[in-house]
């Protein structure tokens, strides 16, 4: 029967269970199972395809879910921020802002944010929406940059569109639908995909014969405003179908270092690698020249996601974990014996039994009549173990008759117990002037015969 007891009991099992379960998950590698946006991710918008193909390369190539500090990070290596949640940012911009000085010591910096506009992709890339948005670019004093949301079609440029325009792809209706009905049964939101020149300027101008075509969305592109206050040290530009251009990359100059913002993350998605130059754009804007590459993952949220303590940060789960202590504290409380002063040590009794067994034998023969007493207990004593010996009642105490019986078995041992018997008889004639040397020669006798 669900009484009320039983219920809470129950409610407790399901917080415990969900608690362990929970803690277990998040003690394994933070990688979401493959379907967060970061290099960890082996979906369609997950950039584990990136981290790969710089290992496949032989480029030294690695992710952390610590802070990015600068303190052990050397200047010959590219840091990657691919797609922060803002609200990371906007909590925890310090990290970000000791970055400068490394950057101007040498440092190379990729940081890739995609456009406000872009209200699909901000359901899969920011952590929380309500909350209060953080600005990189702020926090790396380019405060003159921001990305703005550009569509392939020029009367609908800066707008969001729900409709995608003309397909620029060669891709077969068949295939098409074929896509996006798969990506609809796993709950993806569809994306539109065509393949746009590139022109390259400045800085990037080593991939002018490398990279030509880009893969990019159709719709709500990132592109990258500047005012007139920055100037980039290289630029990368796509154009539109009827020519115009719009920036997707720049690379700003920091010192002896360089910071290259990337408005399209999509560039390098697990879809979008294989297709056009997607792949030797990816290699060369982060590799450059053979560079270390380092994937920063704790503006992705994997230090949170990687540490179990962080579940304890959840309001539902605290306030019940501190419920739960405090009935325990309440119920250890109820249940606890209120102790008195200490019990004085009993004395340890050292005796040995020889050491019992003499002091009573002091004790007996300071007495009147003690020998006879003494004589008396173990002839009783005697007949009560032969007689149970040879399986006559112990109630017997006849030293004929057990003589008699014990004859049967074997006559010498029968004149044995007579004699001893007879001599005892003898000694407690005498009463209380029967020696000491005359008990103990009884005693002898007596002890011969068991």
């Amino acid at each position: 029967m669900l009484s009320a007891r039983n219920a809470i009991l129950i409610a407790l099992a399901v917080f415990l269970f969900s608690l362990v379960a929970g803690t277990i998950a998040l003690m394994g590698p933070p990688d979401s199972n493959g379907a967060a946006v970061d290099s960890y991710g082996t979906h369609r918008d997950g950039f584990r395809a990136a981290f790969e193909l710089l290992s496949a390369f032989d480029v030294a190539v690695e992710r952390r879910i610590e802070p990015p500090s600068p303190d052990h990070l050397p200047t010959s290596t590219t840091l990657v921020i691919w797609v922060p949640h803002d609200d990371l940012i906007a909590n925890e911009p310090a990290y970000l802002e000791r970055l400068i000085p490394w950057v101007e010591r040498g440092g190379r910096l990729v940081i890739a944010v995609p456009p406000h506009e872009r209200d699909w992709a901000a359901a899969a890339m920011r952590a929380n929406l309500d909350g209060e948005k953080g600005d990189i670019f702020s926090a790396f004093k380019l405060a003159g940059v921001q990305t703005i949301a550009v569509s392939l079609n020029e009367k609908n440029n800066g707008k969001s569109s729900t409709k995608p325009p003309i397909d620029f792809q060669s891709e077969s209706a068949r295939r098409e639908q074929i896509r996006r009905s798969l990506e609809e049964a796993i709950g993806m939101h569809p994306i539109e995909f065509t393949t746009s020149a590139v022109t390259v300027s400045g800085s990037f101008e080593n991939l002018q014969d490398r990279v030509r075509r880009l893969q990019i969305p159709t719709e709500n592109i990132g592109g990258l405003k500047i005012s007139d206050a920055f100037r980039p040290m290289g630029t990368i530009e796509c154009e539109r179908p009827g020519g115009e251009r719009w920036t997707i990359a720049a690379a700003f100059q920091k010192g002896e270092g360089q910071i290259v913002v990337v408005a399209e993350p999509m560039l390098l998605m697990n879809a979008s690698l294989g297709q056009a130059d997607n792949g030797v754009f990816a290699y060369d804007l982060l590799a450059n020249g053979g560079r270390r590459v380092l994937f920063d993952e704790f503006y992705h949220g994997l230090s949170v996601r990687g540490n179990p303590l962080w579940l304890f940060t959840k309001s539902t789960y605290s306030t019940v974990a501190v419920a739960i202590l405090l009935l325990l504290c309440l119920d250890l409380w109820r249940r606890a014996i209120v102790l008195g002063p200490p019990l004085e040590p009993s004395a340890t009794n050292r005796r040995t039994i020889i050491e019992y067994i003499e002091a009573m034998a002091r004790f007996l023969n300071r007495g009147r009549g003690c020998r006879p007493f003494v004589l008396r207990e173990v002839q009783a004593g005697a007949l009560r173990a032969i007689s149970g010996r040879l399986g006559i009642s112990q109630a017997i105490h006849d030293p004929e008759v057990i003589a008699s019986t014990m004859a049967k078995r074997s006559p010498k041992d029968a004149d044995q117990f007579r004699q001893a018997m007879e001599l005892t008889a003898a000694a407690l004639a005498k009463g209380n002037s029967l020696s000491e040397a005359e008990t103990i020669r009884v005693l002898q006798r007596i002890s011969s015969c068991l």
